[in-house]
């Protein structure tokens, strides 16, 4: 009603490529143009129909809904008690809505139709998750379905305006596989690193939201002691950051994978 109460448009930051329709790609960017190799290589191949050419990777894309979807080239970076990863997205493929990891963004330079004309294409390159398995969703519905991750198999090209949503998600690390959930209605993903990853579609949506156990049984919710020692600072920190409501199953699994050297990063930062 009042058009110049409203608060201003935010400005995309320094460096920041805008792609119109809400969408744009920020960085960090890579300083000098690549090749892509093996399997990533080949599914460029695929989507140009002709040979693959240098680009800069891009590590993030921001969405419409305002989420930021970041990228394995990245978060693969980051120190182990850093854990939350936003790099799982929903998106459109063939008509089908899918799940997947993103590797990195990038922008392919194609020849339009001028015959000196060339424009830029806007992709990702994607880890696709399978579709869930039907047998374990009917029989755990309405509890997070599964899928599988065949990682260099099922590499895919996508137009970054087919990404719908970010699944925040949480890595735990227990052996042997790791699983993404996501609500009922949408897969969920095993991935080869062995973690177990939770989370939720949709805009706002939180990374701490608890896993659906398979059984009926409440989990019970980690509340950890008042001592300051490692057990407990870590258990406090997980809480803060990762998950509010998480069980004490799961933090056990998510300590006992932690190295001496990582648990002593834990203390360090309560002090």
């Amino acid at each position: 009603m009042l058009p110049h109460l409203d608060e201003p448009p935010k400005r995309l930051p320094m460096g920041a490529a805008d792609l119109g329709d809400g969408y744009a790609l920020l960085c960090k960017r890579e300083r000098t143009p690549s090749f892509p190799q093996g399997a990533e290589k080949e599914a460029i191949q695929f989507f140009l129909n002709g040979p693959s050419p240098r680009f800069f990777k891009w590590a993030r894309l921001k969405l419409p809904n305002g989420q930021i979807a970041r990228s394995l080239w990245r978060e693969s970076l980051r120190p182990p008690d850093r854990l939350p990863v936003c790099r799982n997205v929903k998106f459109t493929l063939d008509g089908t809505i899918r799940f997947g990891e993103v590797r990195y963004f990038t922008r392919l330079v194609v020849r339009g139709d001028g015959e000196d004309q060339w424009v830029f294409v806007d992709v990702a390159i994607v880890t696709v998750y399978s579709l869930p398995d039907p047998n374990l969703l009917k029989s755990t519905s309405p509890t997070p379905a599964s899928s599988t991750s065949h990682g260099d198999n099922e590499i895919r090209v996508i137009n970054v305006k087919c990404i719908t949503d970010v699944i925040p998600t949480t890595l735990v690390k227990p052996p042997p596989a790791t699983v993404v959930t996501v609500p009922p209605g949408g897969p969920s993903s095993t991935t080869s690193n062995a973690s177990f990853v939770s989370g939720s579609t949709g805009p706002g949506s939180p990374s701490d939201a608890p896993h659906a156990a398979a059984s009926s049984k409440r989990p019970r919710k980690m509340r950890p002691g008042p001592k300051k020692y490692g057990r407990n600072l870590c258990a406090s920190r997980w809480l803060k950051q990762v998950t509010l409501s998480g069980s004490a199953q799961d933090f056990n699994i998510y300590y006992s994978q932690l190295n001496y050297e990582q648990i002593k990063v834990c203390c360090r930062r309560f002090y």
